[in-house]
Order: structure tokens, then C-alpha cells, then sequence
């Protein structure tokens, strides 16, 4: 036979093996959509009207940012650094801040400047009041400050040592808007905590501190908050929103809370649940709070 006839033979017969090759996978593919098209048929057959909703749950939308919230506690106090102090002052349980502790206040405050924080509320005392101020100057923010009884110092002898309860521990709100004028923006919406209040976890004083920073919350948001207080609010609400026990809060020290709303799926008789959670977006150390993570 002819050289070029086993050529054109050999084109041919290898066209045809691929066409054959080509037509079983054809078959194949078919088969095999059938079969998955009838297993999706067989689940949808199993699955009631009334499951629909629940299979749609599954597919949760992600955590609605609502508000950011800081909380911070009060500069160097002038009896820490001078032991003396109290001797000679003529309110010795509210002691104003040290020059190390207005230029600390003042640096968190321009640290912060880009956090957008619109409003700051702090404690009637006077080393907090100092603080907000000296952050507000840092955020080179013009308006004043709101007073919030409930985010008062531990009223208990174990903290505020030889105070008399029935003496007045802090300046009243006309003293104040005289010492500040222009400044002070508001009065409390809550009066001051009751002399006895316990100290650490499942304390009474915990617990107010806790619910106060809330309530801030609340009252301003969504607006970005700054609370300045003292130091067990710190233990209290990292505590309370992330269960860790702080073991060290610096002065000017401050933790990120970050408030979110939560959608839980149900079915379409009983609706959705919207609930709200805080959540601890400070890291160790980094601002000056260290913790055991329980």
C-alpha cells in the first residue's frame, strides 16, 4: 500500500477513536447531572414549608456596628505623689491632678484626636473632671463636659480611707459650672452611690460602674463616648464584657469597647431576635491595662 494512503488511514482511524471518546463522556456527564438533580429533589421533597425559614437561618448577617465607647481613668493624683498632701487640704478626699497627670490626660486626648469622639462624660471628682479636660484639649475639642454620678469613685472606707459619709466628697454642680464656666454641660441623671459599697467581682460597686458605662452608652448613641473614672470601672467593665480580671490599670489608662447589634435568625412565626453586645477591642498592655484572661 502507498505510503500516503496509511497516512490518511491513520488521521482517520485517530479521529474517530476521539469521537468515541468524546461521545462516552457526553453520556457520562448526562448521567451524572440527572443523578445530582434528582438528589436535589428527594432533599426538597423531605423538607416542610415550615423548615424553609429555619434552612435560611442558617446564613446569619454579620454584627451592626453601633457605637464606640471608651473608658478611660483619671491622671497621677497629687496624695500619690505627695504623701503629705491630705494634711493640709481642705477637701483631702479629691485631690486635683499632678503636672505629670494633666501633660498624661493631655497626650491620651491628642492619641485619640482621630477616634472621632463627639462627646466626654466623667466623674464628679476632681481628678477626673481634670482629666476630661485635658483630653478635650488634646482632641482639640471646643465644647464642655457632662458629670455622671454613676461613674463615681468606690464609696467604701476600704478606698476613700477616714471619710466622714455624711461629709460632701466633691464639689456641687454651681461649684463646679464657677470652677469651669462654660464647661460643665449638664448635671447627673443619677445621685450619688450609697456609703458600703463592696469592691472586686460581683461587687455592688462593680456592678454600678458597670451599668453606668451602659446606660452613657445608651443615652449618647451612636455617637463615639469617652467616660473618664477611676480605676475598678476598668476592672469592672472589662470584666463585665469580656470576663477577664484586670490586674493592672495605669493612670490615664483607657479600654475600646465596641457596641454592636446582633441578629439571631428564627423561624418566620416567631420574627427575629436584635439583641446588643459589647465587645473588648483593647489588646494588652497597649494602653496601659493588663488582664488574666479566666
Amino acid at each position: 500500500m502507498e505510503p500516503w494512503v496509511i497516512a490518511v488511514l491513520s488521521v482517520l482511524g485517530g479521529a474517530a477513536v476521539v469521537s468515541v471518546l468524546y461521545w462516552f463522556f457526553c453520556q457520562q456527564q448526562v448521567k451524572y447531572e440527572r443523578g445530582n438533580q434528582a438528589d436535589l429533589e428527594s432533599i426538597a421533597s423531605d423538607v416542610t414549608p415550615a423548615q424553609t425559614p429555619q434552612l435560611q437561618s442558617a446564613v446569619k448577617p454579620p454584627p451592626r456596628v453601633i457605637q464606640q465607647i471608651y473608658v478611660m481613668r483619671h491622671g497621677e493624683r497629687e496624695d500619690c505623689a505627695d504623701s503629705t498632701w491630705a494634711d493640709t487640704a481642705e477637701r483631702p478626699y479629691d485631690p486635683p491632678l499632678t503636672a505629670k497627670g494633666e501633660e498624661a490626660a493631655l497626650q491620651v486626648g491628642r492619641d485619640l484626636r482621630n477616634a472621632g469622639i463627639d462627646f466626654v462624660v466623667s466623674s464628679p471628682f476632681l481628678r477626673c473632671l481634670q482629666t476630661a479636660m485635658k483630653v478635650c484639649e488634646g482632641l482639640e475639642m471646643k465644647k464642655g463636659i457632662c458629670v455622671d454620678y454613676g461613674l463615681s469613685e468606690v464609696h467604701s472606707m476600704d478606698v476613700i480611707h477616714g471619710a466622714n459619709p455624711l461629709e460632701t466628697l466633691v464639689l456641687e454642680d454651681a461649684e463646679l459650672r464657677k470652677l469651669y464656666p462654660g464647661k460643665i454641660l449638664c448635671q447627673s441623671p443619677v445621685s450619688m452611690p450609697e456609703w458600703g459599697e463592696t469592691r472586686g467581682v460581683g461587687s455592688t460597686s462593680w456592678d454600678r460602674l458597670f451599668e453606668a458605662t451602659k446606660r452613657i452608652a445608651a443615652q449618647y448613641s451612636p455617637s463615639t463616648v469617652l467616660l473618664v473614672t477611676h480605676g475598678d470601672a476598668i476592672g469592672a467593665c472589662i470584666y463585665g464584657v469580656a470576663g477577664y480580671t484586670v490586674w493592672r490599670s495605669d493612670f490615664c489608662c483607657y479600654a475600646h469597647l465596641e457596641r454592636s447589634e446582633v441578629v439571631d435568625l428564627k423561624t418566620e412565626q416567631n420574627g427575629t431576635d436584635r439583641r446588643e453586645v459589647l465587645e473588648l477591642k483593647s489588646q494588652q498592655e497597649v494602653t496601659g491595662i493588663a488582664w488574666l484572661e479566666d
